[in-house]
């Protein structure tokens, strides 16, 4: 595992934020976008960190693409983003963003192979400057 220096927070550049077509709709706080360093953006669903739960409240999708943030204000700030398969580097994955201080869980769901999960991660990270930081060996 990669040990991050949890008093160093790095952004993803720029976190778009809470989506407009939800600005004044009850479910506005359930997702948030991300760009990646090639302009792209990316919806991901927001889950609250819940110590007491298994994984931390991390939901058991089968694949997909984690944000581990914080909450600065109205911003997130990224400390982590991993590419999670069942079985995978799950658990090594929730115990470093645990570690990192994290407090929301966001989940982009939309990559259909895993390549394509790999390369959303490449941009979300080459955007935040994280490189290999955020990566769970």
């Amino acid at each position: 595992m990669v040990v991050v220096d949890s008093a160093v927070i790095f952004e993803l550049a720029p976190a778009v934020g809470a989506l407009a077509s939800l600005r004044t709709h009850a479910l506005r706080d359930g997702y948030h976008a991300w760009h990646g360093a090639s302009g792209r953006r990316y919806v991901a669903s927001v889950f609250p960190f819940d110590s007491s739960a298994r994984d931390a409240g991390l939901p058991a999708f089968e694949a997909f693409v984690l944000i581990a943030a914080v909450a600065d204000g109205a911003r997130r700030v990224a400390r982590r983003v991993e590419v999670i398969e069942w079985g995978s580097v799950r658990h090594r994955a929730v115990a470093a963003a645990i570690e990192d201080g994290v407090e929301e869980w966001h989940v982009h769901l939309l990559g259909g192979s895993r390549a394509e999960r790999e390369a959303i991660a490449a941009d979300l990270r080459a955007a935040s400057g994280l490189g290999a930081l955020a990566r769970t060996a």
